[in-house]
């Protein structure tokens, strides 16, 4: 990636950029060197300080053009804020109340805005609402980016928008993120994975923790299928600081957040960050010290000894046989035949990395026998039938490893019985 240093505007640029934004040439040195004097360059800054004098009145144009209300010998008699955002603010505060409202609503919105979401929480006539975004797109705070299927309008520059947003008193921007949300949630109701994200980002401003959940573990369960692993995370994060907002008897679904969870958990593991899959899982383990069933701490549980059981930076074989038996313990007690079987699979993966064949192969024939006599559908079906393929996986490079042909033959694929047998150092950590 190549940087490139963007240099300051010269006076003479800035004389050329005042004399193109005017509409006449020969601007005096002395105005363009106050422009470059109070923009200190910046094009952007350059462009609201000439524009801010029209808007005032401070330049009249005449027979011949346009010039300064000054005497000839006398500097540019205009009192603008040196800020960049305070100029922006000045210029938005010109504006009468209705169009300055509508600005106000737009930003809430986004740097970009659909018309019908603003027409929903405008409440304004579409005559009127049409003049107020002509008048924001003459000032030049807005211009129009999409005509079909919806019109669509963007902010010219994001510092527009932050100063704009700067000006909604606080007390009214919850109400107003909360109608954003709601007009989003009904315009896009077959698309809520796709603006997911953002109908979270507005509930959550609203202090609509609920619902920033849900939007928040939409959002990063989408992103998790693209492999976005990083707004996964960020998304799954958004989440967790939702469900800690929240009281007791407004607790998300049980299964909701154990999937935010596992899935935040998965994310780091495929970006093969361990220990921050780790630190989520034991994070997962003390909710159940406060707010969570033990179905959640069987969850952690599982999900520590899987990735301590197998040859990763955090194996930990010992720990996993510890946790996967207690593990047992507790699916027995809540009738969850699916986390019973995986927990023998971790076990297998345990007693692997110790070469203690016998054993590894026991837990993998129960988890085997777990899934086949239990009549499971849906998700518990799908992570069923995962778990058996990776047992017998893990199954039949065990039987390779000891040489039990006639074991294989019975319990494995027999095609995969045949040929040289490997030896039990072939599938040691490196």
């Amino acid at each position: 990636m190549t940087t490139i240093r963007l240099e300051p505007l010269s006076v003479e640029d800035s004389r050329k950029m005042v004399e193109h934004l005017l509409g006449m040439n020969g601007v005096p040195d002395k105005y363009g060197r106050w422009i470059l004097e109070k923009s200190e360059g910046n094009p952007f800054f350059g462009e609201e300080v000439v524009r801010a004098p029209q808007e005032d009145g401070m330049l009249l144009r005449d027979e011949t053009g346009t010039r300064w209300l000054d005497d000839a010998d006398g500097d540019p008699a205009l009192a603008l804020p040196d800020s960049l955002q305070a100029l922006i603010v000045s210029r938005i505060d010109r504006l009468n109340e209705e169009t300055r409202r509508t600005l106000q609503l737009a930003v809430l919105i986004g740097r970009t805005f659909f018309y019908g979401i603003l027409r929903q929480i405008a409440g304004r006539s579409d005559s009127e609402l049409d003049g107020d975004l002509a008048a924001l797109q003459q000032s030049e705070f807005i211009y129009q980016v999409a005509w079909d299927p919806e019109p669509e309008y963007m902010f010219r520059h994001a510092l527009t928008q932050e100063a704009a947003y700067k000006t909604i008193l606080r007390k009214h921007r919850r109400s107003f993120h909360r109608q954003v949300g709601e007009a989003m949630e009904k315009l896009f109701a077959a698309r809520h994975d796709e603006y997911a994200s953002i109908i979270a980002h507005h509930f959550s401003e609203s202090g609509d923790e609920t619902q920033a959940f849900t939007y928040s573990n939409m959002a990063g369960h989408s992103t998790l299928r693209l492999y976005d692993l990083a707004d996964a995370v960020a998304h799954f994060d958004s989440a967790v600081g939702a469900f800690t907002g929240l009281a007791q008897e407004a607790l998300p679904p049980e299964g909701a957040l154990i999937g935010v969870y596992r899935s935040r958990g998965r994310a780091f593991e495929l970006v093969l960050d361990y220990e921050a899959a780790i630190s989520n899982y034991a994070e997962m383990e003390r909710l159940t010290d406060g707010k969570m069933a033990p179905a959640f701490r069987l969850a952690a549980w599982l999900a520590q000894a899987t990735i301590q059981a197998k040859f990763t930076p955090v194996r930990d074989p010992e720990r996993a046989i510890d946790v996967s038996e207690k593990a047992i313990h507790l699916t027995r007690e809540l009738g969850d035949p699916v986390s019973e079987a995986t927990a023998h699979w971790n076990l297998l993966l345990a007693y692997t990395f110790f070469e203690v064949g016998q054993k590894a192969i026991e837990h993998g024939e129960k988890a085997k026998r777990i899934i086949e006599s239990t009549q499971i559908s849906g998700e518990d079906k799908r992570r069923a039938l995962n778990l058996l393929s990776s047992t017998m996986i893990s199954v039949e490079y065990m039987l390779w490893a000891h040489s039990w042909k006639g074991h294989c033959k019975r319990i494995a694929r027999p095609r995969s019985c045949s040929g040289q047998v490997a030896t039990s150092r072939s599938f040691r950590a490196p």
